[in-house]
């Protein structure tokens, strides 16, 4: 995951998306 990081323009897209990220990855492990 953190591989593709490394492209500016999906950098700057997954900063925007972190917090949803975030949010999911959470859900995912509480269940």
């Amino acid at each position: 995951m953190d591989t593709t990081i490394y492209d500016p323009a999906y950098k700057k897209y997954f900063e925007k998306r972190e917090p949803t990220q975030k949010k999911l990855i959470t859900c995912a492990l509480v269940s």
